[in-house]
């Protein structure tokens, strides 16, 4: 039961106003509606002075206040309660943890142990296996050494057996070598001079190509000779296969259509098949058949000399001259028509003609049948 303020006392549920408080606020709440109930029958029927009111209102208000204060209290105070069972849940979990943890490492280092220690059986073991294998091969290197030791007292004995065999032979191969060398001695024929007089025609065969639209003076060429040639005696002078060397005087490419080119050379060295090289001084005669085709004659020097001379000087007296110097030389040669370069291939056919003797040395043997 409370008092309102027209002074009328209302009716509430005990256990409402009960259940707000407790402790001591609870009991100040009691006694002040104790007072409220004693003034209340004094004068039921007269009305209650505004002191009193004010007094159980001020009594009423300092309750509420002390309970306030109190659920305040007893909240933080349960608050306190519960940061201080977190702490200790959140410790015992890190204790736990630890525990864990060192649980795991205790069993990595379980582990790592026994793989050391089978790692250390598997080295001895092998270590073991090592020693028995070097203990066998040992054993079986001195069978072998001894082995070895047999075979090459066995290989000493048959070397000295071979060496002696070969000593024999040796001396019977020197034996008969120097009969034989005696023997051929004694038949080696001798050495005489043979000679080609002047006017000897020689058939040469050109080894490279040879044109007057690439020619150069002073270019080396090259040719082959292509038979035995013999002197008057019957003597083998030149044998087929030796090589004749010559050279570009002069050459004069075809330059314009209806001209004429020309090309001049001379035979300077012969080399026998024993490589002896002798002078030698001949002049270009005419081309013969070579081994594809038939060819014209280009003509011979003195003419040739002639054509040179004009396209060289340019005039008739030019051209006398030239025709002297081919007589008296046999250098120069034409193509035959007009429009034509002078072309030598390899293969073809060459006669030339001796201006000077050639001598060489020659075996008696070599008397052509």
């Amino acid at each position: 039961m409370l008092m309102t303020e027209d002074n009328t006392v209302s009716k509430a549920p005990a256990h409402d106003w009960m259940t707000s408080f407790s402790g001591r606020g609870r009991t100040l709440f009691v006694i002040a509606a104790l007072a409220t109930v004693v003034f209340a029958g004094c004068g039921a029927s007269e009305a209650v002075s505004d002191a009193e009111l004010a007094a159980v209102a001020a009594a009423e208000q300092a309750a509420v206040q002390e309970a306030a204060t109190a659920r305040l209290a007893e909240e933080a105070q349960r608050q306190a309660q519960l940061e201080q069972e977190r702490a200790d849940a959140a410790k015992l979990e890190r204790q736990a943890e630890a525990e864990r943890a060192l649980a795991e490492r205790e069993a990595r280092l379980a582990e790592e142990r026994r793989a050391l220690e089978a790692e250390q059986e598997r080295l001895a073991l092998e270590k073991r296996e090592e020693e028995l294998a070097a203990r066998e091969a040992e054993l079986r290197e001195r069978a072998r050494e001894g082995e070895l030791l047999a075979a090459a007292e066995r290989e000493r004995v048959h070397a000295e057996q071979q060496h002696r065999a070969e000593q024999e032979g040796l001396a019977a191969h020197a034996a008969e070598a120097a009969a034989r060398q005696t023997e051929l001695e004694a038949r080696k024929p001798k050495l005489v001079e043979a000679s080609l007089a002047v006017g000897a025609v020689l058939e040469v065969e050109m080894l490279e190509p040879l044109s007057s639209r690439t020619a150069r003076a002073g270019e080396v060429f090259s040719t082959r000779v292509s038979r035995d040639i013999t002197n008057d005696e019957g003597q083998v002078v030149i044998p087929i296969g030796s090589t004749i060397y010559g050279r570009v005087t002069d050459a004069k490419p075809l330059k314009k259509v209806g001209g004429r080119a020309a090309l001049g050379v001379e035979f300077t060295d012969l080399e026998l098949p024993d490589r002896e090289r002798v002078a030698i001084y001949a002049s270009y005669v005419e081309l013969g058949k070579d081994k594809t085709r038939d060819k014209k004659k280009i003509g011979i020097a003195a003419a040739a000399g002639a054509v040179l001379g004009g396209i060289f000087g340019g005039d008739v007296g030019a051209a006398a001259a030239g025709a002297a110097v081919g007589a008296a030389a046999q250098t120069a040669v034409v193509a035959t028509r007009k429009g034509e370069d002078v072309e030598f291939r390899p293969g073809q056919i060459l006669a030339m003609r001796l201006d000077e003797v050639v001598t060489v040395e020659t075996e008696m043997i070599g008397v052509a049948p």
